[in-house]
């Protein structure tokens, strides 16, 4: 299915890594057009439901026709419920029921690529950590040891097995980056 508000919605899966900012965005897409106000929220790990965006609903006419229920549609990855949008209020588009829905498989989209994405920078930036707190250490001895008036045999000694280890750890960081950047840069 081909629309200006879907290809609007497509373009906002593309234009960042922070899926909360692009479900926001999404929300206040569908409005007026598939809703009056909408609000998506995804699933936390102790399966409680964390709301994520809102577009408040646009002043209503008191005047205006009483407005149909919420219609409350799951966000799916797998098979398994990962969040939920909901809509109220009536649509502007003859046809708003069957855009929701497409709406909604867009929100699964950025909810799982943006969950994806933080797991994947939560796991580089430990392992980077992990080889920078030795260096630190040791440069921290290393400093201390060469600031002694006159430092021992066995102070200048312990400093080169102490450099041994940053040297170590310097190519276990580099060794990470290329890995890193090999998986990251497309195929030539």
């Amino acid at each position: 299915m081909s629309s200006p508000l879907l290809s609007k919605a497509n373009e906002l899966l593309t234009q960042g890594l922070n899926y909360r900012t692009t479900l926001q965005r999404l929300a206040e897409l569908a409005l007026p057009a598939l809703a009056t106000h909408c609000v998506i929220e995804e699933s936390s790990i102790g399966g409680e439901m964390v709301l994520i965006a809102v577009a408040p609903a646009n002043a209503s006419d008191p005047s205006a026709p009483r407005q149909p229920e919420p219609a409350r549609l799951p966000l799916l990855a797998r098979g398994k419920t990962i969040g939920w949008i909901t809509f109220s209020g009536a649509g502007q588009l003859a046809d708003f029921e069957t855009m929701r829905s497409e709406l909604a498989l867009r929100c699964s989209l950025a909810l799982v690529l943006g969950r994806a994405h933080e797991e994947f920078v939560s796991q580089v930036a430990h392992k980077v950590r992990t080889p920078l707190t030795p260096l630190l250490l040791q440069s921290r001895l290393i400093r201390r040891t060469l600031e002694k008036p006159s430092p021992s045999p066995d102070d200048l000694q312990d400093a080169l097995k102490m450099l041994t280890t940053i040297d170590e750890q310097v190519q276990r960081l580099s060794t990470l980056i290329n890995q890193l950047a090999d998986k990251s840069l497309p195929a030539s």
